[in-house]
């Protein structure tokens, strides 16, 4: 997606003790996921002459905008390690780790050249954990950024401290508890949240996520990664 919201986290990686793989290697050929709804998407060419609009029109509809996605990805440590994230995603996320906040990202990025990031998520024990990410499309298109290019999709893999990559096993709910109207010109929606429609524990371990849907692969991705130049956003 065109500067716009990216997902993308993380933190780059200097350890000594880090897989090669994971610590040199700039450019990443991601496993790009996403949900049902996109996975027949044509994307959209929004680069136009200033008086000359693309044609988007007959995609200005609710399915496509405002479109939050929960993921969880459930993965098996047979020893206590450290463990690393590469992640991505268009338009923006924001990243658990057994419910404890990891990261939010990206910076806004073509899909020429978009960003990812390495996150050290830490030394985790023995047994199950989950990788949580909180997606976001917005689907405007705008002079912020242009969104609603039917690009909507993430990737994220583990790796331990070796390099070698943990298997995860993804799976999504779109939600509805977010909803509200198009303000400041359309550059973005104010945030009605109903609680009551909040799957409250998705983020940990234990919850139950029976019902959610498997993540599907994007066959249409047609990026060019690289890590990101700068740190994300980890307050």
């Amino acid at each position: 997606m065109a500067p716009c919201f990216c997902l993308l986290i993380g933190k780059y990686i200097m350890g000594e003790n880090m897989g090669e793989e994971v610590k040199k290697n700039e450019s990443w050929d991601a496993r790009w996921l996403t949900i049902p709804e996109f996975a027949d998407a044509v994307p959209l060419n929004l680069f136009h002459k200033e008086q000359v609009q693309p044609s988007v029109e007959d995609i200005k509809t609710a399915e496509f905008q405002n479109v939050h996605v929960f993921v969880r990805g459930h993965f098996t440590l047979e020893r206590a390690q450290k463990i690393f994230c590469k992640v991505t995603a268009d338009d923006h996320y924001k990243a658990y780790l057994d419910g404890a906040f990891m990261g939010e990202g990206p910076a806004a990025a073509y899909h020429t050249k978009y960003y990812y990031n390495v996150l050290e998520l830490g030394t985790f024990a023995a047994g199950e954990h989950v990788l949580a990410l909180h997606l976001y499309y917005q689907g405007l298109v705008n002079r912020v950024w242009n969104s609603g290019d039917l690009r909507f999709a993430f990737a994220a893999e583990l790796w331990d401290e070796k390099g070698k990559e943990i298997p995860v096993s993804f799976c999504f709910l779109k939600t509805d508890c977010y909803e509200g109207e198009t303000v400041g010109y359309e550059t973005q929606f104010l945030e009605n949240f109903d609680s009551r429609k909040y799957p409250y524990g998705w983020k940990n371990t234990g919850f139950d996520a029976d019902g959610w849907e498997k993540p599907v692969p994007a066959v249409w991705a047609d990026y060019t990664l690289t890590k990101q130049p700068t740190e994300p956003e980890r307050c």
